[in-house]
């Protein structure tokens, strides 16, 4: 899944229907979050409480920024537990993995531009 808005849990029970929903959840492997702003994860919480009610003994990967476990290590000690609904993988590290050279990000609204940074 691409990025978690709000209510994206109910939207997709919306559209699969109450029964059909529990299928899909379990089917799920891994969650995108592209960046930070909050219609692109508050969502995120909401979906991993409704894979957990499909799926109990199952996490998911979060393909997230890293920064994003502040914001779920509160809900999680302040509200209900949730960090053991998912496993964690910075995408931060991942741009690292795919380029070859150190690479820039820099935000530009919803889009993040990368550029090469190579010896001079």
């Amino acid at each position: 899944m691409l990025d978690c808005g709000e209510g994206t849990y109910g939207q997709l029970v919306r559209f699969y229907g109450p029964k059909e929903v529990d299928t899909v959840l379990g089917k799920l492997r891994a969650v995108f979050i592209s960046h930070l702003h909050a219609d692109h994860h508050i969502g995120l919480v909401g979906l991993l409480k409704g894979r957990r009610r499909a799926l109990p003994q199952s996490s998911v990967f979060l393909i997230a920024p890293k920064q994003i476990m502040s914001w779920l290590k509160l809900y999680h000690y302040c509200f209900e537990p949730v960090l053991q609904e998912f496993v964690l993988v910075p995408n931060g590290d991942l741009v690292r993995l795919l380029h070859p050279y150190p690479v820039m990000g820099i935000a530009v609204g919803h889009k993040v531009l990368y550029c090469k940074i190579t010896k001079q």
